[in-house]
C-alpha cells in the first residue's frame, strides 16, 4: 500500500474521530459547529421540541447554500450578517445572534483547518467553493464563547454571550477588533486558553496529582 493512501486514510481517521465522518466536509464542519454552539446553550420551548431537528436542518442547509454561492464578487461582512440572521429566522427567535455567530465561525474556523491542512487535490475536489470565503480571513470573525471572554478580560462585562443580540455582538466584535484580537489570534492562542476542569473530572485529578509531583 503506497505512503499516499495510509497519510489519507490517516487523516481520515483524525477527521472521523472529532467530526464522526470524513466523507463530507462542508456537514462535518456544520455539524460540529452546531454541537459547540447548542452544548449548555440551546433549550428550546417544550412545545418547540418536536421541531428541533427540522430547525437544524434547514437551517444547516442554509448555511452549507450561503457557503457554497460565496463567490469573489461577496462582501464578506454582508454575507455573514445574512446567513446569521437567516439561522435566527428558521429558529423562529428561539436562537440568538450570539448563539448563531458562534455555529457559523466555527464552521468558517473548521473549514479552514480542512483547507490548511489537506492536500491539495482534496481541497480542489471537496472545498473548491471555499477558497473565494478564505480570501477574506482578514474580515473572519472570532467565535465568541465563554473561554474567549476569559482570555479577553471581557467575560464580566460579556457574560452572557450566548443570549447576545446584534448591538452587543458588533459592539464586543469591535472592542475586540481594536485590540488586536482576530481570528487567527483565537486559532493560535486556542490551546492555551486556560480551561477549568471538572474537579469530578479526570483532566482535574491529573492536572492536581502532576502539580503535587512538583
Amino acid at each position: 500500500m503506497c505512503d499516499e493512501v495510509i497519510y489519507m486514510s490517516s487523516i481520515d481517521f483524525l477527521i472521523c474521530c472529532y467530526f464522526g465522518q470524513a466523507k463530507d466536509l462542508y456537514k462535518a464542519a456544520i455539524d460540529r459547529g452546531y454541537r459547540d454552539m447548542a452544548s449548555h446553550t440551546l433549550s428550546l420551548k417544550k412545545d418547540e421540541s418536536d421541531s428541533k431537528w427540522k430547525y437544524r436542518y434547514d437551517a444547516s442547509n442554509k448555511i452549507r447554500e450561503y457557503l457554497r454561492v460565496f463567490s469573489k464578487d461577496t462582501i464578506f461582512l454582508e454575507w455573514h450578517e445574512n446567513v446569521i440572521n437567516e439561522i435566527v429566522g428558521i429558529y423562529k427567535n428561539n436562537l440568538s445572534i450570539g448563539q448563531a455567530q458562534k455555529w457559523l465561525n466555527m464552521v468558517i474556523k473548521y473549514l479552514f483547518v480542512f483547507y490548511t491542512v489537506l492536500p491539495k487535490y482534496r481541497i480542489e475536489k471537496e472545498l473548491r467553493e471555499f477558497k473565494y470565503v478564505i480570501k477574506n480571513i482578514k474580515d473572519f470573525y472570532v467565535p465568541i464563547d465563554s473561554y474567549v471572554l476569559t482570555e479577553t478580560n471581557l467575560k464580566e462585562e460579556y457574560r452572557l454571550w450566548s443570549t447576545s443580540d446584534r448591538d452587543q455582538y458588533e459592539d464586543l466584535n469591535s472592542k475586540l477588533k481594536l485590540d488586536g484580537y482576530d481570528f487567527i489570534w483565537e486559532l493560535v492562542n486556542w490551546n492555551s486558553f486556560n480551561r477549568r476542569y471538572d474537579s469530578k473530572s479526570y483532566d482535574y485529578y491529573y492536572e492536581k496529582m502532576n502539580a503535587n509531583s512538583i
